[in-house]
């Protein structure tokens, strides 16, 4: 039944990744989802698993850019690779996210409320980044410029990214950052 395989994939994700046996888990992750398709045997009662986490994902770490492995839920992740430069989690490339983003219902991109949202925290990170700099008698000219560039190099990805997705948004979704300063 459907709760004993979540069970098992549930408890593979809680090992650390090195614990897990990834080629039994990749077999439970097709066996899932061939059961999910149409008219498959877990079709009607996946939904309540929509918020656990058991699908490979990798998300970049805005800090520092390195790319970091975990597990997330259909409803936290995203199969669209470049959302990653947002932060967001992404399915893992080396899987056919195609196909398991279809049969778990994972979206392909963040909504646009949650793109705003997220554009929104960036900057205000950023901007504190930069006061905390001049607070702490930011002289370092290197330190400057290694702070702009950090900066500019992490908007020049993200607004790439929200430049890709124009045509999803709407004049009230953008209402929002008209009262902003940037």
């Amino acid at each position: 039944p459907l709760s004993s395989v979540m069970g098992f994939m549930e408890g593979e994700c809680k090992k650390k990744e090195g614990d897990r046996d990834e080629k039994v888990y990749g077999s439970a992750l097709d066996y899932l989802t061939q059961q999910l398709g149409p008219h498959g045997l877990y079709e009607k009662d996946f939904s309540r698993y929509k918020s656990v986490k058991f699908l490979p994902c990798i998300r970049q770490n805005l800090e520092t850019g390195d790319v970091i492995k975990e597990m997330q839920s259909p409803a936290a992740c995203y199969y669209n690779p470049s959302s990653i430069v947002m932060g967001f989690s992404t399915l893992d490339p080396q899987l056919d996210t195609l196909h398991i983003a279809t049969r778990t219902k994972c979206s392909k991109d963040p909504s646009c409320h949650i793109l705003i949202k997220r554009l929104i925290q960036l900057v205000d990170i950023s901007k504190a980044k930069v006061d905390h700099f001049e607070k702490a008698g930011g002289s370092d000219d290197n330190e400057r410029q290694k702070l702009k560039e950090k900066i500019l190099t992490l908007f020049e990805a993200v607004f790439s990214y929200l430049a890709s997705r124009t045509s999803d948004f709407v004049k009230r979704d953008l209402a929002v950052l008209t009262k902003m300063a940037f």
